[in-house]
């Protein structure tokens, strides 16, 4: 009766175990980010065009917003197809991406203004952003910038593309008011300096 009785209780133990376990997805269940939200916001803050199929249609937009909540698990509109995001130098090597694919490239009005943004806060003087080690403006900034990133000087149109991580981290070295002439000044076609003179 007692060997019974246990043989029942482990019985029943397993099967609240098992109906346990299979309230829990698997692994392959469940969604994960794939697209890196330090990616859209480069693209976000260096107003790049991106391009990306919705139920067949091929959709060609600044607005980061959509993609953001697409790639999301946790949002409604999110939807698993998009899986990668790559960077293009225009719009014609952007053509014929798959479907899984987010591509973004620069705005071709907008490129020329931010290059030349970079240089007039990485060259300037005075007070630096706090919290950051990227560069140290107090002392020779392109080496220091050098030594840390790689990058070579002045900057291009492919680090923005290529290397966009670097360019994300010392965009955001920037101060906050540095960032808006540099956003201001490539929107309107006017260079840096010409804004800081009317704005300092």
């Amino acid at each position: 009766m007692w060997k019974k009785l246990m043989y029942l209780f482990i019985s029943f133990s397993i099967i609240v175990f098992l109906i346990i376990l299979g309230c829990f997805p698997d692994n392959d269940d469940i969604h994960q980010p794939s697209i890196s939200q330090l990616a859209i916001n480069h693209i976000n803050e260096m107003g790049f065009i991106t391009s990306y199929y919705l139920e067949g249609e091929r959709i060609i937009s600044s607005d980061t917003l959509s993609i953001s909540l697409r790639i999301n698990p946790e949002h409604p509109q999110f939807n698993p197809i998009f899986t990668e995001l790559i960077f293009f130098m225009n719009a014609e090597e952007a053509n014929d991406h798959p479907p899984n694919v987010i591509a973004a490239w620069p705005n071709a009005d907008m490129i020329p203004g931010l290059i030349e943004g970079f240089h007039w806060a990485v060259e300037r003087t005075g007070p630096f952003g706090q919290g950051s080690s990227l560069f140290d403006r107090s002392s020779a900034n392109w080496e220091c910038i050098y030594k840390r990133t790689g990058l070579s000087y002045p900057f291009t149109k492919e680090n923005f593309v290529y290397d966009w991580n670097w360019i994300n981290g010392i965009w955001w070295s920037f101060l906050c008011y540095e960032r808006y002439i540099i956003l201001h000044a490539s929107l309107n076609g006017y260079l840096p300096n010409y804004i800081y003179e009317k704005h300092p």
